[in-house]
């Protein structure tokens, strides 16, 4: 591991920490299948409900959903 990389692991878990309190104070159903990555199922006006894969990376946070239209 190189010194550089201290810092940016502490930004990442940093970051996780911020979102998962996030996720807990607004009481959207989450799910943490490893560190750093997160199932979060938000609720929708047409739709019941859609699941958002959200990962914390070392110089973003990269967001997924899968919508399907008719």
């Amino acid at each position: 591991m190189s010194p550089d990389s201290k810092p940016q692991t502490a930004a990442v878990n940093q970051a996780s920490a911020d979102l998962r309190n996030y996720l807990k104070a607004t009481e959207l159903e989450f799910e943490e299948p490893a560190p750093g990555t997160f199932a979060v199922t938000v609720p929708g006006e047409h739709r019941l409900k859609t699941t958002v894969s959200i990962v914390v990376g070392t110089h973003g946070v990269s967001l997924n959903a899968f919508v399907v239209r008719n």
